[in-house]
């Protein structure tokens, strides 16, 4: 063989072999590195989340006894009392005209057969002043309230009249008959 078909295939043979490593050694071993390297990563990221809620369950379990005694506190025959009691301060505190409360029957929550929800309408006429106050009263009380529906329609625009229709659905909530048993 002469020399130049020696360095010629010798050429060749280190590109094949280059090819060869590249393919099935290199390549592969690099894309298992990458994969890893995301698993690692991922892993990290969950260990992390852990690490966080693990660090915040003795608050959440404080703030789920406070909920708990709370909902204990009132009796399931009771709950639709107070709400209406506690609605009917709200009446006399903003001046709530022509207001009406229509309790609905207690109803089994979903997914939570423990507990039940009270339901309760309630129509009224008010100015803008006194609804947005009604509605800051609603948010910051310390009831268990929750508004579900608002329905307000302006009288505002009428020359002589100056009010809001409003209906309301409020809940709350109470566990079983037993009393929190």
């Amino acid at each position: 063989m002469e020399k130049r078909q020696k360095i010629l295939a010798s050429a060749v043979l280190i590109l094949l072999g280059g090819f060869v490593v590249d393919r099935f050694a290199w390549g592969p071993w690099s894309e298992a590195m990458a994969a890893a390297d995301t698993d690692r990563r991922q892993a990290q990221s969950d260990l992390n989340t852990a690490k966080d809620k693990a660090g915040r369950e003795p608050d959440v379990t404080k703030e789920w006894k406070v909920l708990k005694d709370r909902l204990s506190a009132v009796k399931s025959e009771e709950a639709a009392n107070r709400l209406g009691s506690f609605v009917d301060q709200l009446i006399r505190k903003h001046d709530l005209k022509k207001s009406a409360l229509a309790p609905d029957p207690a109803v089994p929550l979903a997914g939570a057969a423990a507990l039940r929800e009270h339901l309760l309408a309630l129509s009224f006429q008010c100015s803008w002043e006194s609804f947005v106050k009604l509605l800051l009263d609603l948010y910051t009380a310390d009831e268990f309230v929750r508004v579900q529906r608002i329905s307000v329609q302006s009288h505002y625009l009428v020359e002589k009249e100056r009010y809001l229709d409003v209906t309301l659905r409020l809940s709350t909530v109470s566990t079983g008959a037993g009393g929190g048993k």
